[in-house]
């Protein structure tokens, strides 16, 4: 017990070491849940806990309908939120959507105003028809068309036939230039060549001399064709001779040169304002399939109704007509062709069938027995 008496006194008479200059002398006291150590900021010990105070109302507990009522707020401003953000991508949309159509409609009107995708317009077209000319050049001569004569590929109908008794129309392709002087051809609707991107071979100022030709510019003792060099020599004897005016010129182009540059090569599918029922079916036709294969649309490629100023029988009309020279009529084509099948015109027309068998039989009878063999044909090979 006196050892125990003499430890106890020692530990409490042990001295205290001086403390060094500038030495905290609170940094060894012990912490309590009363003291609170001085800092710089005189802000308390962060460490220190922080006792309720005996005066401070404690802080209400959420019921379970307020729960309710703050979620139904906060989905409220959520679903409020999400509306003015749906509204304005809705109105942005709209934004574009009109610019876009304003982008549109101003491109449409350039085309219909200044040109289709073979680099003609109506107005061209009609001024081509109007004031063609004999020239050397076929932006002025008028129009060069391909009348469907059922020399065309079946499949695709605005490309000349492949098969072995038609096959020379894979080289050259028969075709008319019609202007408001010389405004007769063989088959009233037929496809419009553009002129920018055609090759003419050779030509005649009567119509009915190339079909037996291979290829079809070599010509015969009767009708000797005219050289591309002379195209305005032909053109002056179709439109001013008498005898000439009375029928077609004929003009072979470079197949191969129109079929590469399709669908460029094409200026219009087309139809005279006299042709026939059937005239219009198959040239609609033609049109459709025409869109459909290449993915075009019908304000880059027309169909176009001319009016030549003639009645149903070929002769001129003593009054001039109150309708443009050449009307673009596309926008109709698909519901026309929705109201007019060929099949169902065959049905009221079944000699029409017949007849088309009967030009295509000639068609072949017209090549005079040649051998359309490819071992014959060294240009098949």
């Amino acid at each position: 017990m006196l050892a125990l008496v003499l430890v106890l006194h020692t530990a409490k008479t042990t001295p205290v070491p001086p403390l060094e200059p500038g030495e905290d002398p609170s940094k060894d006291l012990p912490l309590s849940k009363r003291y609170f150590r001085p800092t710089p900021h005189t802000q308390g010990d962060p460490n220190a806990e922080d006792e309720i105070s005996p005066t401070r109302p404690m802080q209400p507990t959420d019921s379970k309908e307020d729960k309710v009522r703050r979620f139904a707020e906060a989905a409220a401003a959520e679903e409020a939120d999400a509306k003015k953000a749906e509204a304005v991508r809705k109105k942005r949309k709209a934004k574009r959507a009109t610019a876009d159509q304003m982008e549109k409609a101003r491109a449409n009107a350039s085309r219909s105003d200044n040109q289709w995708l073979s680099g003609w317009s109506p107005s061209d077209l009609g001024a081509l028809f109007e004031q063609g000319k004999p020239s050397n050049d076929l932006s002025e001569v008028g129009l060069l068309v391909h009348g469907f004569d059922f020399t065309e590929d079946e499949q695709d109908p605005w490309k000349p036939c492949e098969q072995e008794w038609c096959y020379n129309m894979t080289r050259a392709w028969s075709s008319s230039i019609v202007n408001a002087k010389q405004m007769h051809i063989m088959n009233p609707s037929g496809i419009v060549f553009s002129p920018s991107s055609t090759v003419v071979m050779c030509s005649w100022h009567m119509a009915n001399t190339a079909l037996s030709m291979a290829p079809g510019c070599e010509g015969s003792e009767e009708a000797t064709p005219y050289p591309p060099k002379e195209l305005k020599a032909m053109l002056k004897k179709s439109m001013h001779d008498k005898d000439a005016r009375l029928t077609s010129n004929e003009v072979l182009v470079d197949s191969t040169d129109y079929v590469d540059n399709l669908p460029g090569s094409v200026a219009a599918i087309m139809f005279f304002d006299d042709a026939t029922a059937e005239d219009k079916i198959i040239a609609t036709k033609a049109y459709v399939a025409l869109l459909d294969k290449y993915e075009v649309t019908e304000a880059e490629i027309p169909l176009i109704k001319v009016n030549r100023g003639v009645d149903s029988e070929g002769n001129p009309l003593k009054l001039p007509s109150t309708e443009p020279v050449v009307m673009d009529v596309s926008s109709s084509a698909r519901n026309f062709l929705a109201k007019h099948s060929y099949k169902k015109y065959l049905k009221h027309h079944p000699f029409r069938k017949s007849h088309e068998d009967l030009v295509r039989k000639r068609l072949r009878q017209s090549r005079g027995g040649t051998t359309t063999d490819a071992a014959a044909d060294p240009a098949r090979r």
